[in-house]
This record gives C-alpha cells, sequence and structure tokens, in this order.
C-alpha cells in the first residue's frame, strides 16, 4: 500500500469522528465511542505499524529542527507525523466534549470550538479550557449546569462553601472499594463501606440489612 493511500484513508476516518462528535447525539455509549475511542485506536495502531515497519529506512530524527525535517522529508516518517496528529486530536477533541457537556456548555457552543480544535488544534483546545474556566468561576454558567438536576435553583442557592471528604473503604490490598460491603460475625452485622449512591439505595440496603438479620421475608 503506498503512502497517499493511508493517508486518504487516515484523513477520511477521521473526518468521519469528528462529523459524529459535532454532529452526532451524545446519548448513546456506543456512539460516543467512536470518536473517543475507535478511531482513535485504529489511527494509532496504523501509526505503529508505519513507524515498526519504515523508521529504519528514514533519516534524520528529533534532534534539533533540522533533523525533524530531515526526518519529514521521507514519506512514510511525514504520513506517520500526520496520522499521529489525526488520533491525538480526534481523541483530545472526544474528552473535550464529554468535560464541556459535564458543565453543561451547549451545543452550538461546542460546535465552533471543536471545528477549532479539527482545523487548529491546540487553539481549539486553549478555548475549550477559557470556557470551562469561565463555567468554574461565573456564578450564572454554574447554575445553569446545575439547573439540568435542580431546576428550581436560583442564584441565591449558590452559597461558597468548604470542600468535604467523603471516607471510603480500602481492601486489605489498598485498593478503593467501590461497592457496598457488609459484613457479619455472630452477633452483628457492620455496614463496612456504603458509596455512592448510598441515599439513593437505602431503603434496598435496609432490606438487605433486615434480610441478614431476620432472614428472607415471604
Amino acid at each position: 500500500m503506498q503512502p497517499e493511500t493511508v493517508f486518504s484513508h487516515a484523513g477520511t476516518a477521521a473526518m468521519a469522528g469528528w462529523l459524529v462528535l459535532i454532529l452526532g447525539p451524545r446519548g448513546y455509549a456506543w456512539l460516543n465511542a467512536v470518536p473517543r475511542w475507535v478511531i482513535p485506536g485504529g489511527l494509532s495502531a496504523a501509526y505503529a505499524l508505519i513507524v515498526l515497519s519504515r523508521f529504519a529506512e528514514a533519516d534524520g530524527g528529533f534532534g534539533s529542527l533540522a533533523a525533524v525535517a530531515s526526518l519529514m522529508s521521507n514519506d512514510w516518517a511525514l504520513l506517520a507525523g500526520w496520522v499521529h496528529y489525526l488520533a491525538f486530536d480526534l481523541f483530545i477533541g472526544a474528552v473535550m466534549a464529554r468535560r464541556m457537556d459535564q458543565v453543561g456548555i451547549s451545543r452550538v457552543v461546542q460546535a465552533p470550538i471543536l471545528g477549532a480544535t479539527f482545523m487548529l488544534g491546540p487553539i481549539g483546545f486553549l478555548i475549550a479550557g477559557l470556557t470551562e474556566l469561565g463555567c468554574a468561576f461565573s456564578r450564572r454558567l454554574y447554575l445553569r449546569a446545575v439547573r439540568r438536576y435542580c431546576p428550581s435553583l436560583t442564584l441565591d442557592d449558590l452559597q461558597p462553601w468548604q470542600s468535604g471528604i467523603r471516607a471510603q473503604a480500602l481492601g486489605r490490598d489498598g485498593r478503593l472499594i467501590h461497592d457496598f460491603l457488609l459484613h457479619q460475625t455472630p452477633r452483628a452485622l457492620h455496614v463496612c463501606n456504603a458509596p455512592s449512591p448510598a441515599a439513593t439505595a437505602a431503603l434496598p440496603i435496609a432490606d438487605e440489612i433486615v434480610d441478614r438479620l431476620l432472614g428472607p421475608r415471604a
């Protein structure tokens, strides 16, 4: 396969990923995985194959600008650099989109930011970072984000407060225990770990405790 053919296929794949990212719905996990994992993963595999099979025949290196220019005079090395850019650019765009969704930035605002990332890479990333910081420091933007969960909130409800620490159990191997953990002894039942959503699951947890202490109910 010739470098130009690989270049064409890689560009088409990256363009498809950007179209899904900018225009596609975000409510489907499998569709979100396409620009975030599937296409960047495929491009990364292609990059690895090019580097492992073709870099030995290229001159130059990364020690100076002249060495990089010499390296990029080889079509396969130049192609590897381009595929490298396509893979990372799309992956970073997908991560940025997810973060902007989480802070409540509308898709209309996201579109030009992601477009700038596609065309200009770091400039789009910089715009996205500044936009996210704006949401962090603007009470109105933060209010718009949290109203998705509680529409009745107003600006007066947003008051500064100290951060808290959530206790969470560790296993004997030092790893966090992410699930509910109940430990029963002959005379007691210990709730050792009840991470989020403990409040949401309070009644089912209570049912489990009662069943363990008194036996399953009819």
